[in-house]
C-alpha cells in the first residue's frame, strides 16, 4: 500500500470514529427540536421535520433556567477554587518528594472515585447534618463535591509537576528566590496548562452533579441545572409536550562547560561588584545518604580568583559536592565557609554563588534576556540597569540580536552562549 493510500485510509478512519463519537451528542439535540409524536417515531428521523425551536425559549422561561444556570455556576467555580488551591499544593510535594509509598497511596485513594456518588451520599449527610454546615447547602455540595474530585485533580496536577525539570526550580534557588518565589515564578507557571486542564475537568463534573445537589438542596431557589432540568421528567412533562415537546550547577566533570565556581549562572548581583570574590574552605565535610556516605571528611581550600575543576570517577561525589557549595544539598557534619562565614544551613539565595548546571536549565517561558536578568529582578535591581547588564552580557556571548527569543528558539551553540 502506498503512502497516499495509507493517509486516505487512516483520515477515513478517523472520520468514521469522529462520527460515532459525535452521534449520540447530534441525536440528543436534533431530539430535542422535534415534536413529542415524531421522538418516539419508527422508523426515526434523522431531522426534524419541523424544528422546534421555541421549546427553549419555553422552557428558559417557565423553569427560569437562568436561576439554575447561576447555582450550578456558583457550586462548580467554589469547588474548582478550593480543589485548585487545596490541591496544587498537595499536588506539588507529592511530586518533588517520591516515593512507592506514596504511589500506592494516590492509587488507593484513587479507587475511591470507583464508588458511586448515590454510596457516599448518606454517610456525607450525616455528617453534615450534624455540624449544621446544610444550613448552608450550596456550599455543603460544594464541599462534597471537593472532597470526591480532590484525589483526581492530585494525581493529574502531580504528574505535570514531576515534567517540570528539578534544575529549573534549583536554579531558581541559586538565582536568589525563596523556596515559594521558586514555585509561583518558575515551577507554577510551566505547569499552568495541566493545571488548567485539570481545573476544566473537574469544573465540568461539578457543573453536572445531581446526586449531592438532589439530596442536600431542597430549596428550589438554590438548586442547580441538573436538578432543575430533572424535574421536566415529571409532572411538567405533559405541559412541555404540548408546546412541542422536549428531550472538559556548578557543571561537573563535562569539559565543555567546566566553569570555575565563581562562573555566574546568569547575570547576578554580588556584594561589592559583578565579580565573585569568596573564599571557599570546607573542614571535614560529610554527607550521608541514609547508610551511603556519598563525602567522606572533604578538606578543600579554594583561594581568590582561583580556577578550581574536580575531576573524578562517577559516583566519587563531585555534584554531590558542587550541589552542597551551592546549598542545594544539606552536609552531615563539618564545616562549609564561604568568604569567612560559615554557610552550613544557608538557603543558596543568602550564599551569593552562581552555578551553571549541566542541563541548561533555562527557563522556557522567558526570553533570553529575562533569562540573563532574572536573578537581577529578584534582587530588586531597576529595569533600566538590567536591560543595561543584558545587553553587556549579549554582546559578549553574541547574543545582542536573539535577546527577545524564547530558549526553543535558539540553536544549540545559543542555548550553551545563554547559559
Amino acid at each position: 500500500m502506498s503512502d497516499n493510500a495509507r493517509n486516505r485510509l487512516l483520515l477515513a478512519l478517523s472520520i468514521v470514529m469522529a462520527a460515532i463519537y459525535l452521534f449520540p451528542l447530534y441525536w440528543m439535540y436534533v431530539t430535542a427540536l422535534k415534536s413529542g409524536s415524531e421522538m418516539f417515531a419508527t422508523p426515526p428521523s434523522f431531522w426534524p421535520s419541523s424544528a422546534q425551536w421555541s421549546t427553549f425559549a419555553y422552557v428558559w422561561e417557565s423553569r427560569n433556567m437562568g436561576r439554575y444556570l447561576w447555582n450550578s455556576t456558583v457550586i462548580a467555580f467554589g469547588a474548582v477554587a478550593l480543589i485548585a488551591i487545596l490541591g496544587t499544593g498537595c499536588a506539588y510535594v507529592l511530586a518533588r518528594y517520591r516515593n512507592i509509598w506514596v504511589d500506592i497511596g494516590l492509587f488507593l485513594i484513587l479507587m475511591f472515585q470507583v464508588l458511586p456518588a448515590s454510596l457516599m451520599i448518606t454517610p456525607i449527610f450525616v455528617g453534615f447534618s450534624q455540624l449544621g454546615l446544610l444550613e448552608y447547602p450550596r456550599f455543603a455540595v460544594t464541599l462534597a463535591i471537593t472532597a470526591k474530585s480532590m484525589p483526581f485533580f492530585v494525581v493529574l496536577v502531580r504528574a505535570t509537576f514531576m515534567a517540570v525539570p528539578m534544575e529549573l526550580e534549583e536554579a531558581a534557588l541559586v538565582d536568589g528566590n525563596s523556596r515559594i518565589g521558586a514555585f509561583f515564578n518558575i515551577v507554577l507557571p510551566l505547569a499552568r496548562n495541566g493545571i488548567l486542564v485539570s481545573a476544566i475537568l473537574i469544573f465540568m463534573q461539578a457543573f453536572g452533579e445531581f446526586v449531592y445537589s438532589k439530596s442536600m438542596i431542597q430549596d428550589i431557589q438554590l438548586q442547580p441545572a441538573s436538578v432543575g432540568l430533572n424535574s421536566l421528567h415529571g409532572a411538567e412533562h405533559q405541559r412541555v409536550e404540548q408546546h412541542h415537546g422536549l428531550r472538559h550547577h556548578v557543571c561537573d566533570a563535562h569539559p565543555r562547560h567546566l566553569r570555575s565556581l565563581a562562573a555566574p549562572h546568569r547575570v547576578r548581583t554580588h556584594i561589592g561588584s559583578l565579580e565573585m570574590t569568596h573564599q571557599i574552605e570546607l573542614s571535614a565535610v560529610n554527607k550521608y545518604y541514609g547508610a551511603y556516605h556519598a563525602l567522606k571528611d572533604i578538606d578543600l581550600s579554594i583561594r581568590k580568583g582561583s580556577f578550581v575543576a574536580l575531576v573524578g570517577p562517577s559516583g566519587c561525589g563531585k555534584s554531590t559536592l558542587l550541589r552542597s557549595l551551592a546549598g542545594l544539598e544539606t552536609i552531615s557534619s563539618g564545616d562549609l565557609i564561604i568568604a569567612g562565614k560559615r554557610m552550613n544551613g544557608v538557603p543558596p539565595r543568602k550564599r551569593d554563588l552562581a552555578m551553571v548546571f549541566q542541563s541548561y536549565a533555562l527557563y522556557p517561558h522567558m526570553t533570553v534576556e529575562q533569562n540573563l536578568t532574572y536573578s537581577l529582578k529578584i534582587n530588586g535591581v531597576g529595569k533600566a540597569e538590567r536591560k543595561r547588564a543584558a545587553e553587556d552580557v549579549a554582546a559578549i556571548t553574541g547574543l545582542s540580536n536573539l535577546l527577545h527569543r524564547y530558549p526553543r528558539e535558539l540553536s544549540g551553540d545559543s542555548v550553551n552562549a545563554s547559559r
